[in-house]
Parts: structure tokens; sequence; C-alpha cells
């Protein structure tokens, strides 16, 4: 695919897993480089991930994104954040927007993916919980670095929720989930996959494409200056977004047709490089 940049572009927004990292979850030097040098030039990036913030923390240290001036968006977006100049020298997170589901609804979703044979996990801000664990669970929680706390039953969840995921090897039962809540529950939450293996929920509004429209008001940006990279269909929201919508290489065909150019790079290849280079700098 062609495209011929017609802006100037400030503000570069990034997914992390299969975008900015590659597949053993590290930032290739290229990517590091790349970034360092438009925060050289006094432009934006940030990160946009589904991770909570707490995982996303040491990506953003590697590449001095958590000092003030500096942004980030969690939760697939659902929370957004500044760094900010704190008390006794320390910088501080300081959040601008954080969208939740009412416990209410939050039960009543746990209670549906429990009677399709899901086993679903909650976040509570940072907090994962669940009432068993099962292997694809384990596996996700090492990946983020975030541990899941065994509670006796996610049905008595007291608090609000800021999202719901089912990580699993069984698409069928994934898409089957998929299929009947987002019809079911289509103006009260966002149901979406963020890879193959991991269905998630959360509040309407909390995604990627929110996170690009609040940040580039926040920052007297133009949209038109704005440029969005990522793999999947959870990023699809974002890439639409943006002034230029990018998929890496190794995208799936959903977010692929969705974006205005496709790298030629995947993400172990430093795509985010390759997108930095061609539109940027």
């Amino acid at each position: 695919m062609i495209y011929t940049p017609v802006k100037q572009y400030e503000l570069l927004l990034t997914d992390l897993d299969g975008t900015l990292l590659d597949d053993d979850h590290n930032i290739p030097r290229q990517n590091k480089r790349a970034v360092e040098a438009v925060i050289s030039m006094g432009k934006h990036v940030v990160i946009c991930s589904g991770r909570a913030w707490v995982s996303m923390e040491r990506f953003e240290e590697q590449l001095s994104l958590n000092k003030p001036g500096h942004f980030g968006a969690a939760f697939n977006g659902g929370t957004v954040y500044a760094y900010v100049d704190g008390e006794n020298n320390k910088t501080e997170r300081r959040f601008l927007y954080d969208y939740s589901m009412q416990n209410v609804l939050s039960v009543e979703l746990v209670n549906e993916l429990k009677a399709m044979g899901a086993n679903p996990m909650v976040y509570i801000g940072n907090l994962l919980l669940a009432d068993t664990i099962t292997d694809d669970m384990r596996r996700y929680s090492d990946r983020v670095r975030i541990p899941i706390n065994v509670t006796k039953d996610l049905l008595a969840i007291a608090s609000d929720v800021t999202k719901i995921i089912v990580k699993s090897g069984n698409h069928t039962m994934l898409r089957a989930a998929y299929d009947c809540l987002h019809t079911r529950y289509i103006n009260q939450c966002n149901v979406f996959f963020s890879d193959r293996t991991l269905l998630e929920l959360s509040h309407p509004e909390a995604h990627k494409g929110s996170a690009v429209r609040f940040l580039a008001d926040h920052l007297y940006i133009p949209l038109s200056e704005t440029i969005a990279v990522g793999d999947q269909e959870n990023d699809i929201p974002m890439l639409k977004a943006a002034g230029l919508g990018v998929a890496t290489a190794n995208a799936s065909p959903e977010t692929k047709a969705a974006a205005d150019y496709i790298t030629e790079a995947n993400n172990n290849q430093s795509a985010v490089c390759e997108v930095i280079e061609r539109f940027v700098l």
C-alpha cells in the first residue's frame, strides 16, 4: 500500500504487544532509537496498550516516557494519564480520565461468561482477580507481570470494574462468547479481541480511539497530525481516529483493512521504526 503524507505529524500512539514489542516482549533497539529521535524533536510518543498501567511502566521507563510532559493510555484506552512533577522532586502519575463498568453490569457479565464455560478474570485498577486459575491464565499473568489474586467468588465483587478478560486457547468458545455478548450488550460495554486468545469487556468508551481523540485535544494537536500504529482488532478504533492509521505487517486481516498504511516490517523487524523514519523524521 502506498501512502503519501501531507501533514507534519506531532503525536504518535503505538500499541505494545505485536507492535512496539517483538515476540519476546522486548523493545527492538531500532524502535528505541527511533522513539528517542521523535522525543528529541519535541514531538509526542504515547504507548496505548490494553495492559494495565503497572504493566506498561517498564517499557515507558526504557523509552524515558515516564517523565513530566509525557502521557500513557492503559486498559485499551480506558485510562489516560500524564506524568507530572510531584512532591519531593518525585514524578507522579496524574489520571486524566478513567472509565470503569458499574458493578451490577460487571457481575452480570461474569455470570454470562461462566455460563458459557469461560473462566473470566477481573481487573479492578491494577488488581487482577479470578476464582480459578488455568494454564492460559498463568501464561497471561507471567507476560504482563501482574499476579492473579484468587478470590472465592467473582460474583461477590463489590467494586466497579476496569475490565473483564478471558484468556483461552479455545477460540471457538471465545468467538461464541463475543458474538453473544457483543450483540446483547452493544450499548452497555465494549467487547473486543486484543488477540486471538484474549477476549475483553470494558466500559463502552474504553477504546483506543477515545485515547487518540482525548490526547489530541489535550495537546492542541489536530487529529490530522496524529499517527496510530497497531496490529490487532482492538487497535482499529485508534487507527480510524488518527490522521494516519498504520498496521504492522504481522497485523490481523481486519486491522490491515482498517489501515491507511501497512508496514513492510513486522514487529520483530522494528515496524515502529519504519513508521517513524518514513513519516516523522
